[in-house]
Order: structure tokens, then sequence, then C-alpha cells
């Protein structure tokens, strides 16, 4: 039995939709529908098709690197099967870069263990595009310090790490003080 697609959006609906006046017409009914299918896949078979094109890309340099290491010995390591068909799942559902981008070098990092591969593509299923500017500006603070230091449009000289933290800390501290 074919599994059903969790979420459909607005253009999945409108391509079944033309599909299915298409078949209705009398004698030319069948062979539009097949062109039509032909020729406009479903935006879920390109998100498919995007994701898998990605993935290929990326195998295809990690193979280069990693001596020994084939297509053909991917596919038949359960780990990277396991993870790349629960990224494959997510990626599927999600239209953001940012995630697609996260599951693809979370997938081939051989650097990885096991399980904290499964668990990184659980979170990054979790998470959204802001998560991961916060997380970059915390692991590059001083990327954002020089650059805030740098910006010739603000009079705020930021200085430290401590500085960029002090209002949202202050903000934060007002919201819960407000909420007892």
């Amino acid at each position: 039995m074919e599994e059903l697609p969790q979420n459909k959006g607005w253009k999945d609906y409108g391509h079944a939709g033309a599909k299915a006046t298409l078949s209705v017409i009398p004698l030319a009914g069948g062979a539009l529908t097949t062109l039509f299918e032909t020729v406009f896949s479903a935006p879920i078979d390109k998100r498919k098709e995007d994701w898998l094109i990605l993935l290929s890309n990326t195998v295809d340099e990690v193979c280069e690197k990693v001596e020994d290491l084939t297509p053909e010995k991917l596919s038949e390591h359960d780990a990277f099967i396991s993870a790349y068909l629960q990224a494959s799942n997510i990626a599927v559902r999600t239209h953001q870069e940012e995630k697609i981008k996260a599951l693809n070098n979370t997938v081939l990092n051989v650097d990885i263990d096991e399980t904290l591969k499964l668990m990184f593509i659980r979170f990054i299923d979790e998470m959204t595009p802001l998560h991961f500017r916060i997380l970059h500006f915390l692991s590059t603070p001083e990327h954002y310090i020089q650059k805030l230091n740098t910006n010739p449009n603000s009079h705020t000289h930021w200085g430290s790490l401590r500085n960029v933290w002090k209002k949202p800390i202050q903000i934060l501290t007002k919201m819960i003080l407000l909420s007892i």
C-alpha cells in the first residue's frame, strides 16, 4: 500500500484538481492527464527530486574526500540508510533552506556518532531558521561583535559578548518578574 503524503499544500491540491479535470474530458482525457502529469509534476515530487539531487551531490563530494568510500558502500550501511530515511522525510515536508542544508550536512557527516546523528536530525525537525541563526551567533559571537562595532550606522560600541547579551537579559528578567 502506498503511503499518503502528510503535509499537502495548496499547490498539491491544485495539481490534483487539474489532473482530475483533464481526466473527465471525453476520449482525450486519459492522454491529456498523462501529458499533464509528465509536464507538471506535483510540488511534493519537486521537493523530493531537489532533496535527492542535493544529497547525491554531497555524497559524491564526501566520497571524493574519504578514502575507500563509495556510494555503493553507503547504500549498504544501515546507519546511513536510517539517517537518510529520517532526514528525507523531514526534507520533503519543509521549504526552509536552512533546515534542508542542516539535514544534508548531518546525514553525510561521517564524524558524528550514529545515535547523535539521529538525535540531531530530530532536533533539526523541531528547529526554525531563527534557531539556526541563534546557534550561529552563539558559535561565533566574535564575528557578530566585530560586525556591530564596524557598522558605520551604529552609534554604539558593543565591546564584548557580555554587552551584547546585557539588553536581552534585562528584557527577559522583566518579563519573568512581571509574570510572577
